[in-house]
């Protein structure tokens, strides 16, 4: 099973890198106001080379391997191919494991909250991804997950169960709405906030709270570095959605062993 997900973890990756490459070539054509290419569907397009845009063939497109064979050019312009491909799905591949190993389900429901958590992974991705390389968080894949979460809170909350998920998701969402509005936008973008209230409902208030706190403290510590390396400036702006996305995954898969860890260094 760990090697199954391993290999579908390297799929999803390779995906996940060519779905934020063309939601953002779409996202560039409806900005200019241009006709959208139908070679940057998601669902119908087929992988290009971003330097020369030749049609990659099915050899091209094995994830990882593809790369190291053509040691990291294109097979057709022989343009040197960004180290980020195999990253991406090497990255994937170790969050599908991992997840695979944390939550271990047996059971129906177990399996079944693991393929939804799969699923969020990829989208997660997909958002770092194109948050990291154009500062953007598209609506296209933040909002159905998001309106998945919201639907399963709900569930949860008619079966009977606690209202904590969807308090959680308001409050932070509200929490970065209210600094996005007091910074004029420079501080905090909606897609931030969209990002905050999907980690509220996702994770509940104490683990949000740890999301929380993994994602503001990861973001100081590496914008303080870039600017020590005199890689960034001060006013400069980096991008805030893969540090709350690092918070949420954290938080999911060793939420309940960092709190209690917290709690007993606090003494309470």
């Amino acid at each position: 099973m760990v090697f199954l997900l391993g290999v579908l973890g390297l799929i999803f990756g390779s995906f996940s890198g060519a779905t934020a490459w063309r939601i953002h070539k779409r996202m560039e054509a409806e900005d200019a106001g241009k006709q959208i290419d139908e070679k940057y569907s998601v669902s119908r397009g087929r992988s290009l080379c971003e330097s020369c845009g030749h049609e990659l063939a099915a050899l091209d497109l094995v994830p990882l391997l593809s790369w190291l064979v053509l040691r990291g050019r294109c097979r057709y312009c022989r343009t040197r191919l960004s180290w980020e491909y195999p990253l991406i799905e090497l990255v994937m591949a170790g969050l599908f494991v991992v997840s695979y190993l944390v939550l271990a389900p047996t059971s129906l429901s177990q399996w079944l909250y693991f393929a939804y958590w799969l699923y969020l992974v990829t989208s997660l991705l997909i958002l770092a991804v194109s948050d990291l390389k154009w500062m953007l968080l598209p609506d296209v894949v933040l909002l159905p997950a998001l309106a998945l979460a919201t639907a399963l809170a709900l569930a949860q909350l008619l079966a009977g169960g606690s209202a904590g998920m969807l308090l959680a998701g308001l409050v932070a969402g509200g929490a970065f709405l209210a600094l996005s509005v007091l910074s004029g936008g420079r501080g905090m973008g909606m897609g931030d906030v969209k990002l905050a209230a999907l980690m509220g409902v996702v994770l509940g208030p104490l683990h949000t709270v740890i999301a929380m706190l993994i994602g503001f403290n990861s973001a100081a510590v590496v914008s303080l570095g870039l600017i020590a390396l005199h890689r960034k400036r001060a006013k400069d702006h980096i991008p805030f959605g893969p540090f709350l996305i690092a918070g949420l995954v954290i938080a999911l898969l060793w939420g309940a062993p960092i709190s209690t860890w917290y709690l007993r260094v606090a003494g309470l």
